[in-house]
């Protein structure tokens, strides 16, 4: 199955699941905001940004919310900006929570303004999230994932905390640089 959608926000404790083996396809930005929000993406689902210019669109972690993209080793949680046209972004802003395990991230980003200081659309941008002690806690965690075909991999602006384990594991590959 394939949902297709437009602009999305996640807000004020809602949710949103992707079940197993589901296509979304966004032409619009996706936004998770707010304490108490959460999305869930279960193993074999796809989700793709199209966007229309290079970086109109992207998936947006807010401060609060909390995000789960959990595959299985056979099958994978493929998160994907379209490779027709120009590239979206994904964005992990202060506060937040994500766990990536099992996941293919493949074809964000681009280069804004050229300056990191103020680029936050380079591919997945951890932006200003300080990594927390424990699972849970706000930080991000990436395990058994492959990074591959952004501009940039993982790029961390104003971030700390996040490199070594348990915050930030990276046991699968990245082919595109950290910075």
């Amino acid at each position: 199955d394939t949902i297709n959608t437009r602009s999305v926000t996640v807000q004020s404790t809602d949710s949103l699941v992707l079940n197993t083996g589901i296509q979304w396809t966004a032409r619009g930005n996706v936004t998770l905001t707010g304490a108490g929000t959460y999305m869930t993406f279960n193993d074999g689902s796809i989700f793709e940004i199209l966007s229309p210019g290079p970086g109109d669109y992207g998936l947006i972690i807010s401060s609060g919310g909390s995000f789960n993209a959990t595959g299985l080793p056979a099958s994978r949680v493929t998160l994907r900006s379209s490779s027709q046209g120009a590239r979206g972004y994904v964005v992990l802003q202060s506060g937040s929570y994500s766990a990536f395990d099992y996941c293919n991230i493949t074809n964000f980003g681009y280069s804004q303004s050229g300056n990191p200081a103020t680029d936050t659309r380079y591919g997945v941008c951890i932006d200003a999230l300080n990594g927390g002690s424990a699972q849970g806690s706000p930080g991000v965690y990436f395990t058994n994932c492959n990074i591959y075909n952004n501009y940039v991999g993982l790029f961390f602006k104003n971030a700390s905390n996040n490199i070594g384990s348990p915050d930030i594991t990276t046991e699968g590959v990245i082919t595109s640089n950290i910075y």
